[in-house]
């Protein structure tokens, strides 16, 4: 038997202390982007990444020695120094 999926809609939004172009460039440079993006201890290996409306960015994080979590992220809405929007 399967049971329907269902969901509600939420909304995620952080506010990062620094300028816009910044934090774009950081969106740009894995590298730039692992070392803010993760809790300090945790680790965010990039297997893929491409930072356009439609791109996708595979990665994998978690504790260091054990990055478990598997994510995949595709930007739906890009406007530069603006907004990102992603799923």
């Amino acid at each position: 038997m399967q049971t329907p999926t269902t969901h509600r809609q939420f909304i995620i939004e952080r506010t990062i202390p620094c300028e816009p172009p910044d934090i774009f460039n950081a969106y740009r440079d894995v590298t730039l982007r692992s070392s803010w993006g993760v809790p300090a201890g945790e680790v965010m290996l990039y297997e893929r990444s491409d930072f356009s409306v439609g791109g996708e960015d595979h990665y994998r994080c978690g504790p260091k020695g054990d990055p478990r979590f598997v994510v995949k992220v595709q930007y739906q809405d890009i406007v530069e120094n603006s907004r990102i929007v992603y799923v």
